[in-house]
């Protein structure tokens, strides 16, 4: 019996494999009679969706939207830098080579059982213009091996190719199947205040611990500063170079990552606490993007919690799901409003 084993696991191998290649060729979908080989897309600013499904694991939804790209299933904000990934290697991919006749059978079985779908639609359309199916890689791994669909422009129907290719990125020395994932923690993008010089209006902070430090900081259309008391009248003197300072520190703020060593119930029990700060800044198109941190605590080793001196945690425009932010990095965005004020023996820039 043991002998006999290995054959009958190869044999239910072969059976399964048989049956995911036929089911990649159902007739839901009609093939071609050539070979589909263009898996390329020259006009990506029509690509207007993008929908990554793997096998057996979950699917995620990219939206194109016209202030960028983002997360279908949540609203956030999708990461630029993988997005134009996946849309560069769309438009520079090509073909590598042909599949061998002997191994064309084996490597269908391999992309059923194991690929990942992408689905390309084009500006607004129900239904994807180009389909690929993204296998492994080669061997040498210079090469993936995929599987095209596209719609037929005169009968609307998708057409499947009746043979894979082994596909590159010319320039590109690896695999091309790890740029196509379903982690919508992979996908989100971390920024939180991103602001070009100009854009930022207003900035708030509210000082939770320290009321009195609470303070707005306006910006003018020309450019000049204005520091505000929580109430809204303004500061007499401050320091305006400071207060310019500080308002270009909100030009590129990012989290660290996502909280995950608190369950959900912990991070709600977070949230329905008073933050230490609220910060909210407000563009010149009246758009708001708040930011409300707490102290985080971490286990030691005793099993009682210490103060992290180095990161907070963060609900970013009211999401329920906590980030880590650094202090290293968030520290310049929570002066007090003394910061800005006269200090004895000391000379500053005025503004009135």
């Amino acid at each position: 019996m043991k002998k006999i084993l290995p054959l009958i696991i190869l044999v239910i191998a072969l059976i399964v494999g048989g049956i995911y290649a036929y089911s990649l060729y159902q007739s839901e979908r009609e093939v071609a009679e050539e070979p589909l080989s263009d898996f390329s897309i020259k006009d990506t600013a029509k690509v207007d969706k993008v929908v990554i499904t793997e096998k057996d694991i979950g699917s995620i939804t990219l939206l194109r939207k016209k202030n960028g790209w983002f997360i279908a299933s949540t609203g956030e904000k999708a990461q630029p830098y993988n997005i134009n990934l996946i849309l560069e290697t769309a438009y520079q991919i090509q073909v590598k080579q042909s599949i061998s006749e002997d191994a064309k059978e084996n490597v269908i079985q391999q992309l059923a059982i194991r690929h990942k779908k992408v689905e390309y639609f084009f500006e607004g359309e129900d239904e994807p213009k180009k389909i690929w199916y993204v296998g492994g890689p080669t061997n040498d791994h210079m090469g993936t091996y995929m599987l095209l669909e596209v719609r037929d422009p005169e009968t609307g129907k998708m057409m499947r190719s009746p043979e894979p290719f082994i596909m590159h990125k010319p320039g590109v020395y690896g695999t091309l199947d790890t740029r196509y994932f379903t982690s919508i923690n992979e996908w989100k993008f971390p920024g939180v205040f991103i602001y070009k010089p100009g854009e930022i209006a207003q900035i708030e902070v509210e000082n939770h611990k320290v009321p009195e430090d609470s303070y707005k900081v306006e910006v003018t259309s020309a450019g000049k500063v204005k520091l505000l008391n929580w109430d809204e009248s303004p500061v007499a003197k401050f320091d305006s170079s400071a207060v310019k300072h500080f308002v270009s520190h909100y030009t590129e703020i990012y989290y660290e990552s996502d909280v995950k060593h608190l369950t959900p119930a912990q991070q709600d029990s977070v949230l329905s606490l008073t933050p230490i700060f609220t910060l909210t800044v407000t563009d010149k198109k009246g758009e708001k993007t708040e930011a409300r941190i707490w102290d985080n605590f971490n286990e030691t080793e005793s099993g009682g919690l210490a103060m992290d001196i180095g990161r907070a945690l963060c609900s970013v425009n009211g999401s329920n799901q906590l980030v880590k932010v650094q202090y290293y990095s968030w520290d310049v965005l929570m002066k007090p409003k003394s910061y800005f004020l006269p200090k004895q023996g000391v000379e500053y820039q005025f503004s009135n």
